[in-house]
């Protein structure tokens, strides 16, 4: 009994793995394309001003939510597989930084970020004065996404940097680029430095996440 079970796993737990990993590789094109579908259809919401969080507001926002959520959860299945797909030290860091981006994607999509900026049409022009809990939980999932976002873009392309350098280089170069992004949101364009920046780094996520799947062996 315990020697077929043994085999079942070893035969049937690296296909489970790498299923979760493409997961991932899904998770990050899908919540850009979810967000910019959704901006032509929402009155006084400028993407040159507003990000996707504002899509969150108003009683259309369950459809947003409904979005950080499922992206939440498919980054942190692919954790799950990236554990034991790269294997060792670096699967485990991998998977936490994972679940820290699925976890914070899943906090700030539950709590709504109060109306300002103009939007929605009647709301103050500028910040908020007094943040609400939800706007602070929203702030916060957003810090603990980005955290993960970072870690998992340098470990995937520490694990790639000899078997698929040409994925590992735009993960690096995302890395980089993701901690200037709260520096900049309340400069001019600094929505459009956002939008520009996040995109690259969910597609430079789902290429060194393909990439994972097709170099390893286990």
């Amino acid at each position: 009994m315990t020697s077929t079970t043994t085999a079942s796993i070893a035969t049937y737990h690296p296909a489970t793995s790498t299923a979760l990993v493409a997961a991932g590789a899904v998770a990050g094109p899908l919540f850009v394309i979810a967000g910019f579908a959704q901006l032509p259809f929402r009155e006084g919401l400028d993407p040159t001003k507003h990000a996707f969080s504002f899509l969150l507001i108003g009683p259309d926002g369950w459809l947003q939510a409904t979005v950080f959520v499922v992206v939440g959860l498919l980054f942190t299945a692919s954790g799950i597989g990236l554990r034991s797909t790269i294997g060792g030290r670096s699967g485990v860091v991998a998977a936490v930084f994972a679940g820290l981006l699925g976890i914070g994607l899943v906090v700030a999509g539950l709590n709504a970020p109060q109306p300002s900026f103009g939007y929605p049409i009647g709301a103050p022009q500028g910040p908020q004065e007094v943040l609400t809990t939800a706007s602070v939980l929203h702030g916060v999932g957003f810090g603990i996404g980005i955290l993960g976002l970072v870690g998992l873009l340098v470990t995937l392309g520490v694990a790639l940097r000899r078997k698929a350098p040409g994925a590992a280089v735009p993960a690096f170069v995302a890395a980089v680029l993701l901690p200037v992004v709260p520096m900049t949101s309340m400069q001019p364009l600094g929505t459009v430095f956002l939008y520009t920046v996040m995109t690259a780094a969910f597609a430079a996520t789902a290429v060194a996440l393909t990439a994972v799947r097709r170099t390893t062996g286990r």
